[in-house]
């Protein structure tokens, strides 16, 4: 990530940088893991649960440093597609 996007503070419509107001969330995350199909009770999950902390929601401005940067992410994209 760090590699491939430029990362820095986003801009306010006057052009002038928004300072990050530093605020932490915290809860329960919960993944649930496909464990495959069984035949008596159809697909099988296991659903495990984490409590985690880490910053909030800011705004920020996400780019490719490179011209060679953002092809590689726009060949990534088309894989998927």
């Amino acid at each position: 990530m760090l590699s491939t996007f430029e990362i820095s503070k986003a801009v306010d419509k006057d052009g002038m940088l928004i300072e990050v107001d530093i605020k932490y969330d915290s809860g329960l995350i919960q993944y649930v893991f496909p464990l495959g199909l069984s035949l008596n009770f159809g697909f099988r999950f296991l659903i495990a649960c984490l409590y985690s902390s880490g910053p909030a929601p800011f705004k920020c401005i996400i780019k490719p440093r490179s011209a060679d940067a953002a092809a590689l992410v726009r060949s990534l994209v088309e894989s998927y597609n």
